[in-house]
């Protein structure tokens, strides 16, 4: 499952243990998600993002970056060794 191929999201989804094995990294990944990541893309119109129920939707540029989002993901075999791409079931 992608992202540009689904709709409603929820955030525990980006936040799931398996990206990270140790607490505080894990800890400091949620942070970096809420403070900075969800606001940006949610200000850029790339996202909806409801803080009260966790929920994340398309907002009303998405479509503008889904090119780009196919691209990557038909492509992960491609991206520099030490950038981090999770697969999203």
């Amino acid at each position: 499952m992608t992202l540009y191929e689904y709709n409603r999201r929820d955030i525990e989804e980006f936040t799931a243990p398996r990206f990270n094995t140790e607490e505080k990294d894990w800890e400091l990944f949620k942070a970096e998600l809420n403070r900075k990541h969800l606001p940006r893309l949610k200000r850029a119109g790339i996202i909806s993002w409801d803080r009260d129920s966790d929920t994340i939707t398309r907002g009303p540029k998405f479509e503008d970056v889904r090119p780009l989002i196919r691209l990557i993901d038909d492509h992960p075999d491609e991206l520099p060794e030490d950038w981090s791409y999770p697969e999203i079931d």
